[in-house]
C-alpha cells in the first residue's frame, strides 16, 4: 500500500499519540484549554481505587496517563497554537516550533506498524484514529479532530493535550583509558583477568547482520523505529563490528621485538577497543529502548569482554618479559598465555604448532565431551599434496579450574585452581615421556583455534579396555598364550606408564582415558589434566579402602617391575634438565614437587635392580628365586602375585577377567 504523504516530526517532544478533542472552532484555539483533563483525572482515581498499597498506586498513575496531574493540582492552562502545515492537514501543538513537515517518501507501510514510528504518524488513504497508546483503529465521521478533516493519504504527527516534558538525554560518561589512567592501570596490573572475547569474527557477523536487517526492516515497514533511529542504530553495530574487526586484524600480527614498539601498539589496540565500549556505553544511556532485552544483553558482554581485553593489553603492555619473545608469537598468543596464567617465556613458542585456523580444510567438528572438556576434530592439508589430511583434535584450556578434584587429595595439596595451566600439565607429561625415551602420550603442541588457545593432539590409537555402552571388557591379551608377543609389549607398556604417571603424579587415569592396541599391546595415555599437584611429593602406596563417593583413588603407587631401558633412562635423568623443559610451563613448586617424586623413584628403581626386578626380555623374564624357594615366575604370574591390585596390569586383566565370568557386567571406570 503506498502512501503519498506528508509527515510531521518534532524535537524534544514525547513520542505519544493522544485523540483528545479539539475545540469547536479551530480558529480560536490559542489560550484555549482542553476540557478532557477532568475526565481522565476522574477516571484515573476511578481505577486507582482499591488498590493495596501507596507503591502499586504510583505505578498504575504513572501507566494511565501522560499528564502530569493529580487530585490536589488545579487545572492546567494550556495554550495551543494551530500550524497549518498543507492544505487540509491542520497540527495544534504547543510548541510550534518544534514541528516540522515533510513530504513521507518512505516505503509503503504494513497497517500494524501504525502510530509505531516514533514521533511519526503515518495514515495511508483512508480515515483513521489513533488513541493515546498509539492503536490506530478505522475512524467514522463526523469527529471534531485534524485528523477526521485529513484527506486520504496524509500523514500528520498529533500533539494535544497536556505532555509532560521529556527527559533530556546525558550524554555517556567518557570511557576512562585503562593505561592513561594510572590508578585503573596499577589496579590492572594486580588482577587476575580470565575473560576476553574469543570468535571475534562471530560476533562482528552478528552484529553486520543485525545491522543490515534493522535497515531492512525499516524500508519493508515491518520496524517499530524511525528512520532516524533505524539509522542511528545500524550505525552504531557497525561501528562496534568495525572496532571488532581491527582487533582481530591487529591480534593476527607478530609482537614486536622492542618495548616501545609492544607499547605503541598496545595503546593502539586499546584505544579502539575503548571506542568500542563508548559507542555500547552511549547505547545503554540513551538507546536501550531500541534493543530486545536479549540483544541489550549481548552488548553488554560484549562490553565487558573488551573491558577485559584492553586490561590483558595492559599486562601485556607492562611486562618486561613481553619483549623476550622476540617476534615469536602473535599478539593472540601471548594475550591468551596471559590470560590464562602462563609466564610470558619465550621458550613457549617451540610448543606452539605451525597450523592456525587458516590452514583448515573445513570447519571445526565436534568430536566428544567429557565432564569438564568438550574436544573438537580439526581437519589440515597433508605434509605434501599427495598426502591424505591430518586430524588432530582440540582441547581448549581453562583460565580457572572448575572440578572438585581437591577433594581428592585436599586442597593443601591441589593445584591453583585461578590458574590450573591443564595444558601445560599436558605438555610437562611429554617433556617426561621424551625423557625417558617413551612412546606412551599422543603427540602433542599448543595452538589457538577461534581465539582460544589450547593442546592440539593426536587421535589415541587403539579401544579403551571397556565398553562405555556395555561395561564389557574388550577383548584385549593381558596374558594369551595365543598372542605372547602382544602379551608382553603390553605388560612392558601398562608398567611403564604405571612409572610415568608416578613421576608426573597422575591423580586421574581410569578406564576411558586409557588406550590399548589389541594388536600391538600398545598403550597411549590421554587426558593427563589432573597431575603435577604442588603438594604431592612423595609416591606413596594406594589405599585400597579410601573412596571418594563412589570413586577409588586411581593412584596405583610404585610398581613392582621396570624395564632395563626404563630403568637405564630414569637413572640418567638430570636435575638441571627438568628444571628447564618443566619451567615454561609449571610453577616453582610443582617443579620441586616433580624432583623430589624423581628422586624417590630412582631409589625404588635401584632397589628393583638390586632384586633382581629389572626386565630385559618380558616374553622371557622369569622372577628371581627368594629365600623360601620361590620364583621362576612369568612376568604376568608375577605382577599376579605379588603387585597391588591398583596396578594399572592388574586393575585391567583381572578386571576382565571378573566381568567375562560376569552373566551381567557391571560398567565401573576405575582402573
Amino acid at each position: 500500500m503506498s502512501n503519498s504523504s506528508v509527515g510531521a516530526s518534532s524535537q524534544n517532544v514525547p513520542a505519544h499519540l493522544s485523540n483528545a478533542p479539539q475545540p469547536a472552532n479551530p480558529e480560536k484555539t490559542e489560550g484555549t484549554a482542553f476540557g478532557r483533563k477532568t475526565s481522565r483525572t476522574n477516571n484515573k482515581e476511578r481505577k486507582l481505587k482499591g488498590l493495596k498499597n501507596k507503591r502499586a498506586a504510583r505505578s498504575q498513575s504513572r501507566k494511565l496517563s501522560n499528564y502530569n496531574v493529580s487530585k490536589s493540582q488545579p487545572r492546567p492552562q494550556v495554550n495551543l497554537t494551530q500550524v497549518h502545515a498543507q492544505p487540509g492537514l491542520n497540527i495544534w501543538t504547543n510548541n510550534p516550533k518544534a514541528i516540522t513537515v515533510t513530504p513521507y517518501q518512505g516505503p509503503p507501510i504494513n497497517l500494524q506498524n501504525l502510530g509505531k514510528m516514533g514521533n511519526v504518524v503515518v495514515l495511508p488513504p483512508g480515515n483513521w484514529q489513533i488513541s493515546s497508546s498509539g492503536q490506530v483503529t478505522p475512524f467514522v465521521l463526523p469527529f471534531p479532530s485534524p485528523l477526521g478533516q485529513n484527506p486520504p493519504g496524509q500523514m500528520v504527527q498529533q500533539f494535544t493535550g497536556h505532555p509532560r516534558t521529556p527527559t533530556q538525554a546525558k550524554t555517556a560518561a567518557p570511557v576512562a583509558s585503562a593505561y592513561k589512567n594510572h590508578g585503573l592501570r596499577k589496579l590492572i596490573n594486580q588482577s587476575r583477568v580470565s575473560e576476553r572475547f574469543h570468535d571475534v569474527q562471530q560476533s562482528s557477523d552478528k552484529l553486520r547482520q543485525k545491522a543490515a536487517s534493522v535497515i531492512d526492516a525499516f524500508q519493508k515497514g515491518t520496524s517499530r523505529h524511525s528512520q532516524a533511529s533505524a539509522s542511528l542504530k545500524s550505525k552504531h553495530l557497525v561501528q562496534i563490528a568495525s572496532v571488532l574487526d581491527q582487533h582481530k586484524s591487529e591480534q593476527a600480527k607478530s609482537m614486536p621485538t622492542t618495548a616501545e614498539d609492544i607499547k605503541a601498539r598496545a595503546q593502539s589496540q586499546i584505544d579502539s577497543l575503548e571506542e568500542g565500549m563508548q559507542v555500547i556505553a552511549e547505547i545503554s544511556n540513551s538507546g536501550r529502548a531500541y534493543y530486545s532485552q536479549e540483544d541489550f544483553s549481548a552488548l553488554q558482554t560484549l562490553s565487558r569482554e573488551m573491558d577485559a581485553e584492553r586490561a590483558l593489553l595492559v599486562q601485556v603492555m607492562d611486562d618486561p618479559k613481553s619483549a623476550l619473545t622476540e617476534g615469536k608469537l602473535s599478539w593472540g598468543e601471548v594475550t591468551e598465555l596471559k590470560r590464562l596464567g602462563y609466564p610470558l617465556n619465550p621458550d613457549l613458542a617451540s610448543e606452539f604448532s605451525t597450523l592456525t585456523d587458516a590452514d583448515l580444510l573445513k570447519p571445526a567438528e565436534p568430536f566428544g565431551a567429557g565432564k569438564h572438556h568438550s574436544v573438537q576434530k580439526l581437519t589440515f592439508p597433508g605434509v605434501s599434496d599427495n598426502d591424505p589430511p591430518r586430524d588432530y583434535l582440540f582441547k581448549a584450556d581453562d583460565a580457572k579450574d572448575n572440578s572438585r578434584y581437591e577433594h581428592v587429595v585436599g586442597k593443601d595439596k591441589y593445584l591453583d585452581k585461578s590458574r590450573p595451566r591443564f595444558a601445560g600439565r599436558n605438555l610437562a607429561a611429554q617433556k617426561l615421556q621424551d625423557a625417558l625415551d617413551l612412546r606412551l602420550l599422543p603427540a602433542m603442541t599448543l595452538t589457538t583455534h577461534n581465539g582460544k588457545m589450547g593442546l592440539m593432539m593426536t587421535k589415541a590409537q587403539g579401544v579403551q579396555p571397556f565398553n562405555n555402552e556395555t561395561g564389557k571388557p574388550e577383548n584385549i591379551a593381558y596374558d594369551s598364550l595365543e598372542k605372547p608377543t602382544v602379551s608382553a609389549n603390553l605388560q612392558k607398556n601398562l608398567t611403564d606408564a604405571q612409572w610415568l604417571d608416578c613421576l608426573t603424579g597422575q591423580q586421574d587415569r581410569h578406564s576411558s582415558n586409557l588406550f590399548i592396541d589389541p594388536d600391538t599391546g600398545g598403550v597411549t595415555l590421554i587426558d593427563n589434566d589432573q597431575a603435577f599437584y604442588p603438594g604431592l611429593r612423595e609416591v606413596t602406596d594406594p589405599e585400597p579402602d579410601r573412596k571418594i563417593g563412589d570413586w577409588p583413588l586411581p593412584w596405583p603407587g610404585k610398581p613392582e617391575l621396570i624395564g632395563r631401558e626404563t630403568f637405564e633412562k630414569l637413572e640418567a635423568l638430570d636435575e638441571g634438565r627438568i628444571r628447564q623443559d618443566l619451567e615454561p610451563l609449571l610453577d616453582k613448586k610443582e617443579i620441586e614437587s616433580t624432583l623430589f617424586r624423581l628422586n624417590d623413584l630412582k631409589q625404588h628403581a635401584q632397589k628393583l635392580a638390586d632384586e633382581g626386578k629389572v626386565v630385559d626380555d618380558w616374553l622371557t623374564w622369569r622372577s628371581p628365586t627368594t629365600e623360601d624357594g620361590k620364583g621362576g615366575q612369568r612376568v604376568a604370574d608375577f605382577l599376579h602375585s605379588t603387585g597391588k591390585p591398583q596396578s594399572y596390569f592388574n586393575a585391567l586383566s583381572q578386571q576382565a577377567e571378573q566381568l567375562y565370568t560376569r552373566p551381567d557386567p557391571q560398567f565401573t571406570r576405575s582402573v
